[in-house]
């Protein structure tokens, strides 16, 4: 089950807040500005429910894809943001898909 903590790093908003039957409280809906883009988290329910069928749902998705789309904008900041530059404090792991420039390095096969 789905309950706080969750560990996400900080929203810069929360649009919803799912109780569940325990009284537990989730996060269930966040969003993140990055940069010039925008990500939306959206947690509605278990998807062996029919809950994505729901009119209201769809429409939630709906002005979620419209919000996150390009705003027309280059983005300010480089797409690789180094470890040590990032807003949320985390850890490296395993290889990197960008060189020390920034710049994706071609897949190995």
């Amino acid at each position: 089950m789905y309950s706080e903590p969750f560990d996400i790093p900080n929203p810069d908003a929360v649009v919803f807040i799912s109780w569940l039957e325990g009284g537990e409280m989730f996060q269930s809906d966040c969003t993140w500005t990055r940069g010039s883009g925008r990500k939306f988290y959206f947690s509605p329910g278990h998807e062996i429910h029919p809950i994505y069928h729901r009119p209201p749902i769809q429409q939630i998705i709906i002005n979620a894809v419209q919000w996150a789309r390009p705003q027309g904008r280059s983005a300010s900041v480089p797409r690789h943001e180094p470890v040590a530059e990032a807003r949320e404090n985390f850890t490296a792991q395993g290889p990197s898909v960008h060189d020390a420039g920034g710049r994706m390095v071609a897949a190995k096969s």
